[in-house]
């Protein structure tokens, strides 16, 4: 005899993951001794005061092949290099970056 196919859905309010989120990154904080470093705004110049701030000569970040990631991460580029420092694109988030063949 066959079973049916059994789905199952949960529908979990966006706020309900954020503060999830939230708890996860209190607890990581807590678990590094409160050297976890998290900001929040626009990209560009929030990751190049960050680069300021700790005295980076550059950043590093895994590439992303979305059009919006592409444009921020060339944003971001952009004004790492007015300060005089680089971003670096290392690996990807797939486990095969788009374009790749084998």
């Amino acid at each position: 005899m066959t079973r049916p196919l059994r789905q199952t859905w949960a529908v979990v309010p966006v706020h309900d993951e954020a503060e999830r989120l939230d708890r996860c990154l209190d607890a990581l904080d807590a678990d590094l001794g409160g050297l976890l470093v998290e900001r929040h705004g626009d990209p560009v110049s929030v990751v190049a005061a960050l680069a300021a701030e700790v005295e980076a000569e550059a950043v590093y970040v895994a590439e992303d092949f979305g059009p919006y990631g592409i444009r921020r991460d060339r944003a971001v580029e952009e004004a790492l290099a007015a300060e005089g420092r680089t971003l670096e694109r290392v690996g990807s988030p797939y486990a095969v970056p788009p374009d790749t063949l084998f």
